[in-house]
């Protein structure tokens, strides 16, 4: 599991000597952040209020389950490539272009057919917690 993977609870159960933590009764999602330990991770969720940060210690699930998402890029782009501003990220390849324009029907009548449209807006920036001691 690593940052940014998308972990999908089920039904799952942490328990330590101090306290039981039930996530996901029937579903739960959340967006790994960064890696705390071995088996340990800071998650950002929404349920059902502001995104939040969380932590799961999985050396402490006694019960359910849970499945781990990685986005992948498409092929001819590296992870790099997205983490840039889209404005500069590298095009995909040729091949993606045709197809993607292949399925654009709402392109505007003034475009002209050699220039690419322009690139989406940047992603708004997530909200920052107070850190944790």
């Amino acid at each position: 599991v690593m940052p940014w993977d998308i972990l999908q609870f089920r039904s799952c159960k942490f328990a330590t000597p101090m306290q039981t933590q039930m996530v996901g009764f029937p579903d739960h999602t959340a967006v790994v952040h960064s890696r705390l330990g071995p088996e340990r991770f800071q998650v950002l969720e929404q349920n059902p209020g502001p995104v939040r940060y969380g932590e799961y210690d999985f050396s402490t699930q006694v019960e359910g389950t849970f499945i781990a998402f990685r986005a992948l890029p498409p092929d001819g782009m590296s992870l790099d490539d997205l983490a840039k501003p889209a404005c500069q990220a590298k095009p995909p390849p040729a091949s993606h272009a045709s197809v993607s324009a292949a399925h654009d029907m709402q392109a505007p009548q003034s475009a002209s057919p050699h220039q690419p449209p322009p690139p989406p807006p940047p992603p708004p920036p997530l909200p920052v917690a107070p850190s944790r001691p």
